[in-house]
C-alpha cells in the first residue's frame, strides 16, 4: 500500500540585505554549496524565534536587524523539508561566520547566476534569492 501522507519539517532561512542593497550568501563547510542563514524550527519556538537563533547561531557579530516580512516559501522533498523565507535588513558588511561555514559573498541580482562558477547552488535557493530583489 503507498503512503498517502508524508510529514515535513518547517525551516526558517533569512534573506539578509545590507545598507547596500547587496544579499548575504554562504558557503556550507560539509557540503560545499551556497547557501543563506536559517535552519529547522524546533519544538516550542515560534517562526520568529527559531528565525532569531538561527541567524545569531550562524552569523556571530550579527546584533542588529530587522525582520521586514515573509515573503516566500518552498519545499525539499529529498529531505522532507519547507522552507520559509523572511526578508531582513542589517547594517553589516564584515561577518564573523559560525564554524559550519567557510566563506561568504555579498551579492546582487546580477551576481546570482555567476554564484555556480564557483560552488553549487540549489535551485530553490537560487530562485528565492531572485524573488528577493523584487520584494
Amino acid at each position: 500500500m503507498e503512503e498517502i501522507f508524508s510529514t515535513y519539517q518547517v525551516g526558517v532561512k533569512g534573506i539578509i540585505f545590507n545598507s547596500n542593497k547587496k544579499v548575504l550568501v554562504l558557503l556550507k563547510k560539509k557540503i560545499q554549496k551556497w547557501d543563506v542563514p536559517g535552519g529547522r524550527i524546533i519544538k516550542g519556538e515560534t517562526l520568529l524565534e527559531s528565525l532569531d537563533r538561527e541567524l545569531k547561531e550562524e552569523i556571530a557579530n550579527l546584533n542588529k536587524y530587522e525582520v521586514v516580512k515573509a515573503f516566500s516559501a518552498s519545499k525539499i522533498e529529498a529531505a522532507n523539508l519547507v522552507l520559509i523565507y523572511y526578508k531582513v535588513e542589517a547594517d553589516l558588511e564584515e561577518i564573523e561566520l559560525s564554524e559550519e561555514h567557510e566563506l561568504y559573498r555579498w551579492i546582487s541580482y546580477e551576481d546570482i547566476d555567476n554564484l555556480e562558477k564557483e560552488y553549487p547552488i540549489d535551485s530553490g535557493i537560487k530562485e528565492t534569492l531572485k524573488i528577493s530583489f523584487n520584494n
